[in-house]
């Protein structure tokens, strides 16, 4: 169907660079990291909804019945909220009403998007008031962390563990991640990242102050992301698509590949919004 992959190997590429991601969160101190050929979770150890949980999900609607279960109980005990993701490769089939009854919220169903970057055309214009940087050092890394925190209303442990983390991949050669930051006439506005993981390019971490949203920062960091992935030899770039970011990606070029279910558990009140 496609000229380098097929559209099962672009569904495979975007959902387990999101599954590579997501267990690279929860590389902490203390993490837990569970990965078999029908279920896959993991448990940062921090009160990051998005951090814990599972991944993937095959099985019968018993089995399943028994995992919620276990799962509700494991991170109830321990006071910590956790995620529930739901694809196309998902089973049961009726998985995301198990979940429900049990007490998880159904947050959204975002794209899985993908652009094979053979067919990109770009012939964008970036804002002239933008410059955008690597991030190399420390303090760059401290500005980055800033902006994703508000953009993605992270709790202070886990910033400050986010940091840490990224500190860490920073060291090792070659890291699976690549990070950038906008900066509008001297501000740090935007940021983005890479990761490079099932032989895709994964798009993360695109956030853009509110005030200075509408001015073409996301779509420049985006851009930015593309041709870093192109220079490096990647075919595909993939990511999970915020309701502000699918309109970008579109006019980029990206398409929709599948949708990824979110559902939410929280212990009581610890945790509120994601």
């Amino acid at each position: 169907m496609q000229e380098q992959f097929s559209l099962q190997a672009i569904r495979k590429a975007i959902f387990e660079n999101f599954v590579q991601f997501r267990i690279a969160l929860a590389q902490q101190p203390g993490g837990e990291i569970h990965r078999s050929e029908n279920f896959t979770w993991i448990n940062s150890g921090l009160p990051c909804p998005t951090w814990n949980g599972v991944l993937h999900a095959a099985l019968s609607s018993e089995e399943a019945e028994e995992k919620i279960q276990r799962m509700i109980d494991y991170f109830g005990n321990r006071g910590l909220p956790f995620s529930w993701w739901i694809t196309p490769l998902t089973r049961p089939s009726e998985l995301g009403v198990q979940l429900e009854k049990h007490g998880l919220v159904h947050v959204d169903d975002s794209p899985g998007m993908a652009l094979l970057l053979s067919r990109w055309q770009e012939e964008i214009e970036l804002p002239p008031s933008l410059t955008i940087q690597v991030v190399q050092n420390s303090a760059q890394l401290g500005k980055f962390i800033r902006l994703v925190q508000n953009g993605f209303h992270l709790p202070d442990a886990c910033a400050q563990a986010y940091f840490q983390l990224l500190q860490k991949w920073q060291a090792s050669t070659p890291s699976p991640f690549s990070h950038y930051l906008g900066i509008w006439d001297g501000r740090p506005v935007g940021s983005a990242s890479l990761f490079f993981a099932a032989e895709a390019a994964g798009i993360y971490s695109l956030a853009t102050l509110p005030e200075f949203r509408g001015k073409g920062i996301g779509t420049a960091l985006t851009v930015t992301t593309l041709r870093e992935a192109k220079k490096r030899g990647f075919q595909l770039a993939v990511l999970r698509a915020s309701p502000l970011g699918v309109g970008i990606y579109r006019r980029i070029g990206f398409q929709e590949y599948f949708r990824l279910g979110h559902y939410l558990w929280q212990p009581g009140d610890l945790f509120q919004g994601r």
